[in-house]
């Protein structure tokens, strides 16, 4: 059984993943903001779905397919999880890098091309 505190729990429905419960993580949000308020000595506030959201970034950042976390974050399509995501232009600039490190692999050096 998963226990409630997690972001997922079991509805019982042949072990399919749903969405949390808010109530389950009620108590777990308050420690949070009570322990970040003391630690920085100002207002510190968050959502459940800022929770939400950190786990599904860091799963995508992780590699992990859209597919495992649209399940886990219990959205209906792969679109909604790309949306609650919410990819922005460091993202983007990040599959570029990546474009730009592989392209770079296979750019033959000036003056190494064969006809």
């Amino acid at each position: 059984m998963i226990p409630q505190e997690v972001f997922i729990h079991n509805r019982g429905n042949r072990g399919a993943l749903s969405a949390y419960s808010e109530s389950g993580l009620d108590g777990v949000m308050e420690r949070i903001i009570t322990g970040m308020e003391e630690m920085y000595g100002r207002d510190f506030r968050f959502s459940h779905h800022t929770m939400r959201r950190t786990l599904g970034r860091t799963l995508h950042k992780k590699k992990q397919p859209i597919e495992n976390i649209q399940h886990i974050l219990g959205h209906e399509f792969p679109a909604m999880t790309y949306q609650y995501l919410g990819l922005d232009l460091d993202d983007q600039k990040e599959a570029f890098d990546v474009l730009e490190e592989s392209s770079a692999l296979n750019t033959p050096e000036k003056g190494h091309l064969t006809s």
